[in-house]
């Protein structure tokens, strides 16, 4: 196995504009469940939805 270094992070998470943030919240087991909006995704939140559970590639 070869050696790695991770030299960046990135996420985009609810309630947490750092890593930091989303651990924090994390250990507080705070709840940080939201309606998706499109201005949050930059997309249409219908492009991922699915009403029908177990839809390929799509949440419900």
């Amino acid at each position: 196995m070869q050696p790695i270094a991770v030299i960046g992070l990135s996420c985009l998470f609810p309630e947490a504009k750092t890593p930091e943030d989303y651990w924090k919240n994390l250990l507080q087991e705070k709840d940080s469940c939201t309606s998706a909006a499109a201005a949050d995704m930059d997309a249409d939140p219908s492009r991922f939805f699915a009403e029908k559970k177990g839809t390929p590639d799509k949440y419900y």
